[in-house]
This record gives structure tokens, sequence and C-alpha cells, in this order.
């Protein structure tokens, strides 16, 4: 505001997921796809004279469906540049929502899933990956042990239901929009820096 740039920036503040603090009885980001760790802020403030002379931002709070792969198509849109065709996400200024998104879950890499696996005897339990898909109302989450769960989502939060027509169409919906669960069964050999920054992390 000092500068005089305010009014012309776009502000997009985000987070990549949020945290277990004891629900579902897990700790930090890791081991689910619950609501915790999906439902994350997204906060935007448009610029009052920068952009396409007709473009109209939405305003206020929107309950809508949105992902992370949105924030890009948006400035490149208001940017008046022209969107990659691999970006999968859309513009938010003139496509607030979508009618269902997708997460994923990698299963633990196997020089933290081994360090687990022998500190903790339960681990076995979270030992793989997961994959989602949410709508308004619904989600179905499936593992790589071919578990599929769905819930009821109200309150920010998720109840499980037993409902075989909303879970067969969100599981062929699933099917036409991700790849098989994510495996990471492989122990590929890493750089000592790689190793290092990792290690650095936490990852390691």
């Amino acid at each position: 505001k000092k500068e005089g740039l305010y009014d012309d920036t776009l502000f997009i503040i985000a987070a990549d997921h949020g945290e277990h603090f004891g629900e579902h009885g897990l700790a930090y980001h890791s081991f689910s796809l619950f609501e915790e760790l999906l439902n994350v802020p997204l906060i935007i403030k448009w610029p009052e004279n920068y952009g396409l002379s007709d473009r109209v931002p939405p305003e206020g709070v929107s309950h809508d469906l949105v992902s992370l792969v949105d924030v890009a198509p948006t400035i490149c849109e208001w940017m008046d540049l022209t969107v990659p065709s691999e970006m999968q996400g859309r513009d938010l200024t003139t496509n607030p929502g979508h009618d269902a998104v997708f997460a994923e879950y990698d299963r633990p890499q196997p020089p933290k899933r081994d360090r687990l696996l022998n500190e903790y005897p339960d681990f076995e339990a979270y030992d793989r990956g997961l994959q989602v898909v949410r709508t308004s109302e619904f989600k179905l989450i499936r593992s790589t042990t071919g578990q599929e769960t769905l819930y009821k989502v109200e309150n920010e939060g998720e109840t499980p239901i037993e409902n075989a027509e909303i879970q067969q169409r969100l599981s062929k919906l699933m099917n036409e929009i991700l790849n098989s669960v994510p495996d990471a069964d492989v122990d590929e050999e890493l750089s000592e820096y790689v190793k290092t920054n990792l290690e650095k992390m936490g990852y390691l």
C-alpha cells in the first residue's frame, strides 16, 4: 500500500494441506484424505484496475468446490495470458466451482515405511495409497488394498454411509479421471543432495 501497488495486485493465499490434531486417531498431515487435510483455505483479493475490463470477479464467501489446480489458470486468465492446455484447473473468475474434486495420497516411501513398520507394529493399517473423489455432499475414499468407503460430508467433516448407487457413480467417476492408486513400491536410490534436503524437511 505504501508503494501504491495494493489496488492493482492480485493476492492468492492458500494452504497445500491441513493438519490432524487427534481426529481419526491421527496427527500431522499423513495417512488420510479426510476433510481435516483436504478442506484448506483459499483467499483471493482481486486487483481493482488490472486485467480484462469486462471481468467481474466473484465476491464474498463461497462454498463452491474448488481445487488448488485452479490457482494457476486463474492467474493466467486474469493476466490475459493463454492457459496451457495441460493445465487441469479452471479460471475461478468465470468458473467458480467443480461438480467434483480429486486428491491422492501416495503410499509411504520405502525408507519411511520400513522405519515406521519397525517402530510401530500397528502401522501396517496405514501402509497404503489413497484416492478420493469429493462432491458437495459425498466423498469416496479408495485405497491400494481395494477398500472403498463412502462418506456423507457435512459441517466440514464426514460420516461413513452405505449407498450402493452413489458409491458406484463416484467410483466410476474416479476411474475416468484418476490413474491407479499411488503405490510407492520401488525403493529408488536418491542422490545425497536429495537425501540431505528430504532429511532437513523431515521426510527421511
